[in-house]
């Protein structure tokens, strides 16, 4: 109903969609039943995107990509567009807090 085709994937027997930014192909480890929710964790065994959308350095295009973030709130959905703010940090920074590695581009 919605148009989306399938993109055949490589390393499970679930499709992915075509013409999306990147596909994660994913085995289940384990579900936890909880009472309010229901946490599934799984382990990627295949990644792939679209070259189509990145730079020369291997960075995303946002411009080009145009891809869609959906955050939840009190209001509900709120889809954006997001941008390239011109910061990176290392990927420690996320879990640990280290602000060693912030930088900013030229």
């Amino acid at each position: 109903m919605a148009g989306l085709k399938p993109r055949p994937s490589s390393q499970i027997k679930a499709s992915g969609i075509e013409s999306c930014l990147a596909w994660a192909e994913c085995t289940l480890v384990e579900e936890v039943l909880k009472e309010k929710f229901f946490p599934i964790i799984g382990k990627v065994v295949n990644m792939e995107a679209d070259e189509r959308f990145f730079d020369e350095e291997g960075e995303m295009d946002f411009e080009k990509a145009r891809s869609l973030t959906c955050t939840l709130g009190p209001k509900g959905l709120t889809f954006t567009y997001p941008a390239d703010a011109g910061k990176s940090a290392s990927y420690s920074e996320m879990f640990l807090g280290e602000k060693d590695a912030v930088s900013q581009k030229p």
